[in-house]
């Protein structure tokens, strides 16, 4: 691998060359069963079997690391509902679901501080989630989920490590979100909405080895919206606050043989902006 044309013109690049060859072939597809109990309700089921194609590890410039890494293949199973109550002021849908891997592909931090791709034998995912939209009152809306995953590996053993039962990197437990907007019309057509929504992530790891040094904290962050939105919603200027409470929190951890290195959200951040429609 590397490129020829670079190794003639600068002599000091080493040029390794190796020619590998692989192929794989797997069934995948997908069937869903639904059930309409009524024109506002449905329950569902649904099968599908997912395939990531596998490739070598050609992240590494040493010869040992030119491995490679086989398919991963993935069965989900899920099931849920979607309803319209209270003359459709209420919408609820919630599923839950299972998602069992099979060679799981997954990306480590290498002693020389780079990123080598490998297989895992197999990682299970279980969890649910549940979404709702309401309008309670005239000019007020209502929205927010929450999910529940509890992803994990399955037995994953060699003679240097035990990753059985780590959990998945960068998959935290508990997610929610709401938001709450509220219109006020005015007399030209217009009108001014207030609006502020909030997210909270769990705490998480990193790395498979679920390291201490790469634990991320949870996080939950607010934002909030001002907005003057001209008739028939020709226009809108808005003013914006992002992070209210300027929340210090990981997005990315990476390890390095020397440090750990860590990547941070924005901070508290606030604008304008205008919008128009031709």
């Amino acid at each position: 691998y590397g490129d020829p044309s670079t190794a003639l013109a600068d002599p000091l690049v080493v040029l390794r060359v190796r020619d590998a060859k692989a192929n794989w072939n797997k069934p995948t597809g997908d069937a869903t069963l639904k059930w309409q109990i009524d024109s506002r309700n449905m329950i569902y089921a649904r099968y599908a079997r997912g395939y990531r194609a596998g490739q070598y590890n050609i992240t590494n410039t040493a010869a040992e690391d030119f491995s490679l890494v086989n398919p991963e293949t993935i069965n989900a199973y899920e099931a849920g509902f979607k309803s319209a109550l209270f003359d459709g002021r209420l919408r609820l849908n919630g599923s839950v679901y299972t998602y069992r891997y099979s060679d799981i592909q997954v990306y480590i931090f290498t002693d020389v501080g780079s990123v080598a791709l490998l297989n895992g034998d197999k990682a299970k995912m279980t969890g649910g989630e549940l979404e709702f939209t309401a309008a309670p009152v005239r000019n007020l809306t209502l929205s927010g989920g929450v999910g529940y995953t509890d992803a994990k590996y399955g037995t994953w053993v060699s003679p240097v490590y035990d990753r059985t039962g780590n959990q998945i990197p960068t998959t935290p437990k508990w997610t929610w979100n709401v938001l709450a907007r509220y219109d006020v019309p005015l007399a030209s057509g217009a009108k001014v909405q207030f609006q502020t929504d909030w997210n909270h992530k769990d705490n998480f790891y990193a790395d498979p080895d679920n390291t201490p040094s790469g634990y991320g904290g949870g996080r939950t962050i607010g934002n909030a919206t001002i907005s003057f939105v001209g008739p028939d919603e020709t226009f809108t200027f808005r003013l914006w606050v992002k992070n209210l409470t300027d929340k210090m929190y990981a997005t990315g951890i990476s390890f390095h043989p020397v440090a750990t290195r860590v990547g941070y959200g924005e901070p508290r951040s606030f604008g304008a902006q205008f919008e128009t429609r031709f």
